[in-house]
């Protein structure tokens, strides 16, 4: 699905967008912002590409690509997630 030089650039716009330790949602304040949650299952590490991710012109093409697969329009689906595992790390099974 994915070439070997677009799997570089999603690598590259992760890194640029800013990887954190992947956690969950904790409590929900009033002004609808979440804390983050550390979850002792999930020891990678993810970005979002919805800033300047979603400027460049070959993840725009891999967004579309995806919507036109899951016959799901780019606005009704949430931003890519792109995760990154270093040896030894996982993000646990688990039910949202």
């Amino acid at each position: 699905f994915l070439s070997q030089e677009e799997s570089k650039k999603l690598i590259h716009l992760g890194a640029i967008e800013g990887y954190k330790r992947s956690g969950g949602v904790g409590k929900v304040f009033s002004d609808g912002t979440v804390e983050d949650k550390v979850i002792e299952g999930r020891t990678s590490e993810n970005a979002w590409c919805h800033q300047e991710c979603m400027k460049d012109p070959k993840a725009v093409e891999i967004v579309n690509r995806i919507a036109n697969l899951t016959y799901t329009p780019e606005p009704n689906s949430e931003h890519l997630q792109l995760l990154k595992y270093e040896v030894g790390q996982r993000y646990n099974t688990h039910h949202d």
